[in-house]
């Protein structure tokens, strides 16, 4: 799979074949939050691993399953449960953005397991003082989520989202999981170009570069001069007409400045 297929296919899945997750795939998660990208390259994010069934079976009746599902529905059945656990923990005396940082490391080390064929569950809806306990997890760090992993015995598709489906995934008739994703157009929007010179959208952006300047440049460093009573000489003049010119050229994109002929004012070509 070339990376888009990856990330397309990653879905959550909620039903396991009865199969051990190989010791190598074992360790590409682990490598994977390892290298994970990490503010300031603080890598506070750090992992408890169950494997044994006998942990496995104590950490079932701990999680929770599907939540826009009837447990009925969305829960696994004894035969279809996860055979591996990975923790996922902070480390809450390493300073930082340890949500974005555990978010990456989450994207990664179930895109690491995918590539070998093995699905996730990426659970938030734990129980953790008990988990907490469980797996042994002391002060200063923090159980954060659970990743249930295994080889999944169901599909999971994304579809478009329409007003009648709303965000919720469901099942389909082959209780295959259904993930309604908004369209590109929908969240993303192309950067405005710039309006042509003369068009009333760029007299009204000089308009309101030229007041947002006078507020706050010229405004206040005349105000400034005039309660310290100075002596308003032309060098205060050249400072203030300096600032303000500066400002209003930094309301517009530099690719507009340099659409001016050369030899011209640039200031001359805010029209």
């Amino acid at each position: 799979m070339n990376a888009m297929e990856l990330l397309t296919t990653r879905r959550t899945y909620r039903r396991f074949a009865q199969k051990a997750v190989p010791q190598d795939v074992v360790d590409d998660i682990v490598q994977a939050v390892r290298l994970s990208s990490c503010g300031a390259n603080r890598q506070a994010v750090r992992l408890v691993l169950v494997q044994s069934s006998e942990m496995v079976a104590k950490v079932q009746p701990l999680v929770k399953w599907a939540g826009y599902l009837p447990p009925e529905q969305g829960t696994p059945k004894a035969d279809e449960l996860p055979t591996f656990y990975a923790a996922v923990v902070q480390d809450t005396v390493i300073p930082g953005d340890l949500a974005t940082d555990t978010g990456i490391a989450l994207a990664n080390m179930t895109l690491a397991a995918w590539d070998k064929g093995v699905g996730s569950c990426i659970m938030g809806a734990i129980n953790k003082p008990a988990l907490t306990a469980l797996l042994g997890i002391e002060e200063p760090q923090k159980l954060a989520f659970m990743v249930a992993f295994g080889y999944p015995t169901h599909k999971a598709s994304i579809v478009p989202m329409t007003e009648q489906t709303g965000v919720k995934y469901y099942l389909d008739e082959n209780r295959d999981y259904c993930v309604p994703k908004r369209s590109a157009e929908e969240i993303v929007r192309a950067r405005q170009r710039l309006p042509p010179r003369g068009s009333w959208q760029s007299r009204q952006a000089l308009t309101e570069g030229v007041y947002t300047a006078y507020i706050h440049t010229f405004s206040p460093l005349l105000h400034k001069c005039l309660q310290n009573r100075f002596n308003f000489t032309d060098y205060y003049a050249q400072v203030l007409t300096f600032c303000f010119v500066q400002t209003i050229l930094s309301a517009f994109p530099e690719s507009a400045m340099n659409r001016i002929p050369s030899g011209q004012s640039k200031l001359y070509c805010i029209d």
